[in-house]
C-alpha cells in the first residue's frame, strides 16, 4: 500500500474505533465494516475484531468467501491515532515506539501501518 492508501485505511480504523459508533452498529453494518477492513489485507481477524468490537469468530463469519487476512502482528486499537501521526510524519520516536510495543501493538504491525521498514524500527527500539 502506498502512503495515501495507508492514511485512508488508518482514518477508516480511527473512525470505526470510536465507541459511540461501534455501539450503534447493526449486525449487517458490523459485517460490512469487517469486510471493508479486510479488503486492505493488513489486519488479522483478531485485530479487526478488536477495532470493530467483536470476536474473531464473528469477523471470520463476516469475511467468509474473501481472502483470509495475512497479517502477522497484533494491534491495540487505541494506538491507531499514534500510528496515523507516525505515517503522516514518516517517522516515529523511540518513546512512542516503546509505548506501542509495550501496550500490545507488534513491530510488524507498526511497520505495516506506517510504511517505516521493520529494520529501521528495530534499530530505533534498540537505541
Amino acid at each position: 500500500m502506498d502512503k495515501d492508501e495507508l492514511a485512508a485505511f488508518l482514518a477508516l480504523l480511527n473512525g470505526l474505533f470510536q465507541k459511540q459508533e461501534i455501539n450503534r452498529l447493526s449486525a449487517e453494518m458490523r459485517d460490512e465494516r469487517c469486510r471493508q477492513i479486510n479488503r486492505y489485507g493488513v489486519l488479522s481477524a483478531q485485530a479487526i475484531g478488536a477495532v470493530i468490537g467483536c470476536s474473531s469468530r464473528v469477523v471470520n463469519a463476516a469475511i467468509a468467501g474473501m481472502p483470509k487476512p495475512t497479517a502477522r502482528g497484533t494491534l491495540n486499537p487505541a494506538h491507531i491515532p499514534m500510528l496515523a501521526y507516525a505515517l503522516s510524519n514518516g517517522t516515529i520516536n523511540k518513546e512512542w515506539l516503546g509505548i506501542l510495543l509495550s501496550e500490545g501493538t507488534s513491530l510488524s504491525t507498526v511497520s505495516d501501518l506506517t510504511g517505516i521498514p521493520e529494520s529501521t524500527l528495530y534499530r530505533r527500539k534498540l537505541k
